[in-house]
């Protein structure tokens, strides 16, 4: 009775190990706790663990006869299936919080379309990414509020290289 215990134990034990492996190979991440290693399923991508757990080694005290080994079992591979062509997404060149000479100059030819009533000041802010919104909406662009590539070369297609009075206007006290 006391052998057909410990190799259904054995057995549990590898099919744990087995059921461990594949949720780290499917994205889990493998967390090792004081009762025994536990599975956390996250939504967030995680990257692969460098080597997948194993299972403490045991010393057999069963015959030889019943000491066969495992037969290899195959990941379980998530069905994942492209779905039809998306638009691939662009990078995000400006966005609220930029700051710089870029900016400078992105504020200053939506001014020239009159999309930016204000002063060019370098800095992306609420009103930069509504005016930026204003734009994509007559373009006919996903509204964002953020400037890619698409967006940026729309704009230099409508407005001209703004002049240095135009970066920099005069201020009145």
């Amino acid at each position: 009775m006391h052998r057909r215990g410990e190799a259904a134990l054995r057995g549990a034990a590898a099919s744990a190990a087995v059921l461990l492996s594949a949720g780290v190979l499917a994205g889990c991440q493998a967390k090792d706790g004081a009762a025994g290693p536990a599975v956390r399923i996250s939504k967030a991508p995680q990257q692969a663990p460098q080597h997948a757990p194993q299972p403490p080694a045991k010393p057999s005290t069963a015959p030889a006869h019943t000491n066969a080994p495992p037969k290899p079992v195959k990941p379980v591979q998530p069905a994942h299936k492209p779905e039809a062509a998306q638009p691939v997404a662009q990078a995000v060149r400006m966005a609220p919080g930029a700051r710089g000479a870029h900016v400078r100059e992105l504020q200053a030819r939506l001014r020239q379309l009159g999309l930016f009533h204000r002063n060019p000041t370098g800095y992306y802010g609420p009103v930069t990414a509504g005016s930026v919104t204003a734009f994509q909406k007559q373009r006919g662009m996903p509204r964002t509020g953020k400037v890619t590539d698409g967006v940026l070369s729309a704009l230099r297609a409508r407005t001209h290289e703004p002049t240095r009075s135009e970066l920099y206007p005069p201020t009145t006290r």
